[in-house]
């Protein structure tokens, strides 16, 4: 039987977005019984083409962050330090105003570095040395963690090789349970082994 909504959880791309990095996570939140909608985001409401080669249509622009957005999902990329997902720093902020977590993963972690968002909580993302290259203005060496993925509250953290750790994270936040249970999901996407509960 199909749950209320819950509201919407929105997945930003940017372009050449990892196409796997968050497709668990969706997938899991998108099933009917989980009570969420699953919108997808671009800086301006166009396409995406993702590193696979996948052209998916974006349902938003990231001006149009809808009143009942439950969680903002970063996908990493390629091009998140170019200048092109500039906009979406609206809808981060948005966010962090109303008290709605955002997850990020891999490249879009670095963007959030360089932007300071997470200079005053515990993280995560590719890598220390990565943030010290392509995020100067970082301040948070302090709080990073060498950890596949980081829940430090109003930011998820996880670094582009941990999209089932993300996906867990995510999901124990909005208090999804997937197929089932937490363990022998876990263990079929992480080690490629069924188990029982």
């Amino acid at each position: 039987m199909k749950e209320p909504s819950k509201g919407s959880v929105i997945a930003y791309l940017p372009e050449r977005f990892a196409d796997w990095e968050a497709g668990l996570a969706c997938a899991e939140l998108n099933k009917p019984d989980a009570g969420y909608r699953v919108l997808t985001m671009s800086a301006d409401g166009t396409p995406r083409r993702s590193i696979g080669g996948w052209t998916v249509a974006a349902d938003l622009a990231s001006d149009k962050l809808p009143d009942d957005t439950r969680l903002l999902m970063l996908v990493g990329g390629e091009t998140w330090l170019d200048g092109s997902n500039d906009a979406v720093l609206r809808a981060v902020d948005a966010c962090v105003a109303r008290g709605i977590p955002v997850a990020a993963i891999c490249g879009a972690c670095t963007f959030l570095a360089q932007h300071g968002y997470l200079d005053a909580c515990e993280h995560t993302g590719n890598a220390a040395f990565e943030f010290a290259e392509f995020a100067p203005a970082y301040r948070g060496q302090g709080l990073f963690r060498s950890a596949p993925a980081v829940d430090g509250g109003a930011f998820i953290t996880a670094n582009g090789a941990a999209s089932v750790e993300f996906a867990s994270l995510v999901l124990s936040r909005l208090d999804v349970k997937p197929w089932g249970d937490e363990h022998a999901w876990f263990t079929a996407f992480k080690r490629g082994t069924f188990v029982e509960g």
